[in-house]
């Protein structure tokens, strides 16, 4: 069995909402300059080929509530992550 995977970003209260609902399906992310976030070096794993059960953690930067939803894509485009999944 492959094993379940998780990274988290934060997010802003208004695309929270939006990502929480299924309204907006997927994040944009810049990785860091320094290349030490081993968040991104998961995502370009994925997008190698490495098997894995992905699954992207949104937090509210306010409040204490994270979701979880099940990765179906990432595209790496002009040194951007898009993360999208399905509700």
């Amino acid at each position: 069995m492959t094993k379940r995977v998780e990274i988290v970003f934060k997010s802003n209260p208004i695309n929270f909402i939006r990502e929480a609902t299924g309204t907006k399906s997927n994040t944009i992310r810049k990785p860091d300059q320094d290349g030490h976030d081993a968040r991104f070096r998961i995502l370009d794993k994925y997008i190698q080929g490495e098997k894995m059960n992905l699954y992207v953690g949104i937090q509210h930067t306010k409040l204490n509530e994270t979701f979880f939803r099940k990765v179906s894509d990432v595209t790496k485009f002009e040194g951007l992550y898009i993360i999208s999944w399905r509700i």
